[in-house]
């Protein structure tokens, strides 16, 4: 339930930031919707858009590239990545197994 209230909550922040009047080259307020459904697609990392990409400022599009950049690689790992503590952490070695793999090609 976490994840899913976190993913809501960059969606709303991304609208919000997409919906406001500097956000774009008329200095004109977007509609709260273009900007929930630009960032759920950025989020979510579908590509699809309303057709306000044009008139958008750098400032909008560093947002939304941050919105796919967090919804590509996903949240935990984005937290997990920022909060970890690299100094306190032991790593474990990993040792693989050595296997053969056989292939039988079988002519007709």
């Amino acid at each position: 339930m976490r994840i899913l209230l976190a993913y809501l909550g960059i969606i709303l922040l991304g609208a919000f930031l997409l919906s406001l009047a500097f956000s774009n080259a008329n200095w004109q307020w977007l509609g709260f919707m273009d900007g929930v459904f630009t960032s759920t697609s950025a989020v979510c990392v579908t590509g699809l858009s309303v057709g306000i990409t044009p008139i958008l400022t750098t400032f909008s599009k560093l947002i939304i590239a941050l919105l796919m950049f967090v919804g590509r690689i996903g949240l935990v790992t984005f937290v997990m990545a920022i909060t970890s503590r690299s100094n306190n952490q032991t790593v474990q070695e990993i040792e693989f197994t050595n296997t053969y793999i056989v292939v039988v090609w079988k002519w007709s």
